[in-house]
């Protein structure tokens, strides 16, 4: 709040639209002693929108941002406050009768500009509202899905499961996706690994990314074709895992397969003409910085994300999505319930036809010994599943990416380290009697392998304690001839 003693509503307002224009802000609207203003917008910076409202000896200043933010942690509503009281005190002692009368036309010209746009606003809202439900819609399925994968994971705390970072093998225990037990039979683990979170952090950032897009798509789409989206494109994230992992022992868990899933629906709508252009446009542009900031970052090493599901969710959504918009452009023709049941139908055979080609013998993990055990399959391929649930123990903190630096070398000490030579005393021990030639050599490199992750182990651990960078240079080297190592193992 701003004191200017002797000055009427009116002139306050004129002087206030000079403060502005030397500001070189973008003044958009006015009203009876009010004017509304943008600051400007640059590459790392969105514009805010300022409103002043003047009455007698008073003016009411505030700052608010625009742009979906959900905190202002760097203070700037308070700065452009600031920035704003030190130019009106400057303005305010010059300005004479001729600025202030120049002042007044140009709000008076601005007053009539806002009554139109005012009105198209209006227009384009009822568009808007029209095509996305806004003002009618609920978001009682997304609130419900929320709502399951919270008491999910209430229930996997209450049964001791860490709250912060739960183990993998504890995961796959509730129901994670592990592709050598999903193609052997457990096909339910695509659908139950969209509700289990790797700790609070995981699911925290999930459920948020999901109610962002939520608020939008579901009063748009409505509960069937939501729901159908939902479930279909998160299975889809899963199979596109299991394939993509069926070599590896890397428990996979998360809705974030799904929430990708519903990104690719959405982006599939906006590149469309059925959402109306004055927010088609700012809405593409925010969903693909979100999609490909966390495309991107899922190709980090070490992210621990599962970018197959990110990858599989986001393309199958966009399909889903182009069904969908062709559907609501034909609504008069094509029911939404039958075209919901086209799409799970086609979903649940795209998955069958995928699990039979790829379907592996029975498989069972013994979860308290960490022993994994088949019928079906040789000797060699039992062995090579045991020690890939000794890796997943090994590597678990290495690939969490919701812990402290201090927490992963704790983990580190107390978990890797212990599995690693586990898993190295498990190699030597192996009977090589009854294996081929190929598979000895495989045994081989997989003895290499494992030297060389505890090498890069205690390198790391070496890197944290010292504080230091010294041993970066080694670490890439290393790292490069581990990715070399597992790319020489995986050869047929």
């Amino acid at each position: 709040m701003i004191t200017a003693n002797g000055y009427d509503a009116t002139t306050l307002t004129a002087i206030v639209y000079g403060t502005l224009e030397q500001l070189k802000w973008n003044i958009k609207y006015a009203g009876e002693n009010i004017i509304v203003a943008y600051t400007p917008r640059s590459m790392n910076r969105w514009d805010m929108e300022i409103t002043v409202q003047a009455t007698d000896n008073q003016l009411t200043v505030n700052s608010k941002m625009i742009h979906g933010e959900a905190f202002d942690m760097m203070g700037r509503n308070q700065k452009n406050i600031n920035q704003f009281t030190t130019a009106f005190e400057s303005v305010k002692p010059t300005a004479d009768e001729q600025s202030i009368q120049v002042w007044k036309e140009k709000i008076a010209a601005l007053q009539q500009d806002t009554v139109k746009a005012a009105g198209e606003e209006i227009k384009q809202a009822e568009e808007v509202d029209k095509v996305m439900n806004l003002s009618t819609g609920n978001l009682y399925v997304t609130y419900g899905i929320i709502g399951i994968n919270v008491l999910v994971f209430v229930g996997m705390v209450a049964m001791g499961i860490n709250f912060f970072s739960p183990a993998p093998l504890e995961v796959l225990k509730w129901g994670g996706n592990l592709s050598a037990l999903t193609l052997s039979g457990e096909w339910w683990r695509l659908l139950t690994a969209m509700f289990l979170h790797f700790g609070i952090l995981h699911l925290g950032l999930n459920m948020y990314a999901l109610y962002m897009c939520g608020i939008y798509l579901e009063p748009m789409l409505g509960k069937a074709r939501y729901t159908t989206a939902y479930i279909c494109t998160g299975l889809l994230a899963s199979l596109v895992s299991t394939m993509w992992l069926k070599n590896d022992f890397t428990v996979a868990a998360g809705a974030s397969g799904a929430v990708f899933g519903m990104y690719g629906v959405f982006l599939a709508l906006l590149t469309t003409n059925i959402i109306p252009k004055q927010l088609r446009n700012t809405m593409l542009q925010s969903t693909l910085i979100f999609v490909a900031y966390n495309v991107f970052y899922g190709f980090k090493p070490g992210s621990g994300i599962d970018n197959a599901a990110h990858l599989g969710g986001l393309l199958s959504g966009m399909v889903i999505g182009y069904i969908f918009y062709w559907g609501m452009k034909n609504q008069e023709k094509v029911k939404s319930a039958a075209l919901c049941v086209i799409v799970a139908l086609a979903t649940v055979v795209a998955s069958y036809l995928v699990l039979s080609n790829e379907k592996r013998g029975p498989v069972k993990v013994d979860y308290d010994s960490g022993q994994i055990f088949t019928s079906g399959g040789n000797l060699f391929e039992q062995k090579m599943m045991e020690f890939g649930l000794l890796e997943i123990k090994a590597t678990a903190p290495e690939s969490d990416s919701t812990i402290t630096d201090a927490v992963r070398l704790e983990r580190t000490k107390n978990e890797s380290i212990p599995a690693w030579k586990e898993a190295k005393k498990f190699l030597e021990e192996m009977d090589v009697t009854s294996f081929t030639e190929k598979e000895i050599a495989k045994l081989a490199k997989l003895k290499e392998y494992v030297n060389m992750r505890m090498s890069l182990t205690d390198l790391r651990i070496k890197a944290v304690k010292e504080n230091t960078d010294k041993y970066d240079n080694e670490i890439i080297d290393l790292v490069d001839k581990i990715n070399k190592q597992v790319a020489s193992i995986d050869e047929k």
